[in-house]
């Protein structure tokens, strides 16, 4: 399982580039990509002046979840 992890895969940008890619970097991409577009559309509510700012992390969504 880590050899796979750590093996490459080819992966192509938006501009058609086709590059080697480890596993592991494609996944930590996947998991910071959400919280940095989570964190941008926060960012743009708050410049809006919007009040209350939602919850936006996963743990306390999933709590929230929990408790209806």
């Amino acid at each position: 399982m880590l050899d796979e992890l750590v093996s490459k895969r080819s992966t192509s940008s938006g501009k058609g580039r086709v590059q080697q890619t480890r596993c592991v970097d494609i996944l930590l991409h996947v998991c910071t990509h959400a919280q940095y577009t989570t964190a941008q559309v926060v960012n743009m509510l708050r410049q809006l002046g919007a009040e209350p700012l939602p919850a936006t992390m996963l743990i306390t969504l999933a709590r929230n979840q929990m408790t209806l």
